[in-house]
C-alpha cells in the first residue's frame, strides 16, 4: 500500500514539514514520486520514519541519521559500523537518564522538604536553606568544586576587606 506524506503524518504523528525536510536531507531516498512529483511511501518506508523519529527523540543529530541510512545502503557489510552507533546512542541516553534520575530525585526532595514546611506552618523552611542533596548533587558536577573555591575565595577577599 502507499501512502501520501499527510497520511503518513497521520499515521506516525512526525509532521508532514519534518517528514519532507528529512527527505529532503537524504534521509528517505528511496520513496516514490509520481508524475505530478507526489511522494508515496510504502510500509517500508513508514518504518525508516519512525525510526528516524525515534532517534531524533534520543537526541540523534539529522546529520549522524543521515550516516546510519548511508551505512544501511551498503547493506550488511556496514553491520558493525551501524552497531556501533546505535551502542553509542544507547550510551548517550543512559547518561541523560542517570542525569534525569538526579534532577528527579533532587525535585522531589524539594517537594518534600515544601510540603512538610507547609504542613508544620514553619515559612523559614521555604527558603533553599542547606539541602543535603542539593550538595549531594553538585558535588558529583565537576562545577561543585570550582563553585566552592570560588566562594572561599570570596569570602578571603571580603574578610581582608574589613
Amino acid at each position: 500500500m502507499a501512502y501520501t506524506i499527510k497520511e503518513v503524518e497521520k499515521l506516525t504523528g512526525v509532521s508532514a514539514h519534518t517528514i519532507r525536510y528529512w527527505a529532503k536531507r537524504g534521509l528517505f531516498s528511496h520513496i516514490e514520486r509520481d508524475e505530478n512529483n507526489v511522494r508515496y511511501f510504502s510500509e517500508r518506508d513508514l518504518q525508516w520514519v519512525a525510526l528516524a523519529q525515534c532517534m531524533r527523540e534520543t537526541g540523534m543529530s539529522i546529520a549522524k541519521i543521515s550516516e546510519f541510512v548511508e551505512l544501511c545502503k551498503l547493506g550488511d557489510s556496514s553491520i558493525p559500523q551501524r552497531l556501533e552507533m546505535i551502542k553509542a546512542q544507547e550510551r548517550e541516553i543512559i547518561a541523560t537518564l542517570q542525569s534525569y534520575e538526579k534532577a528527579l530525585k533532587v525535585v522531589q526532595k524539594k517537594i518534600e522538604s515544601y510540603e512538610n514546611a507547609l504542613s508544620t506552618q514553619k515559612p523559614d523552611a521555604l527558603t533553599l536553606g542547606s539541602d543535603e542533596r542539593l550538595r549531594d548533587y553538585y558535588k558529583q558536577d565537576r562545577a561543585y568544586k570550582s563553585l566552592q573555591d570560588n566562594a572561599s575565595g570570596k569570602r578571603k577577599l571580603a574578610k581582608r576587606k574589613k
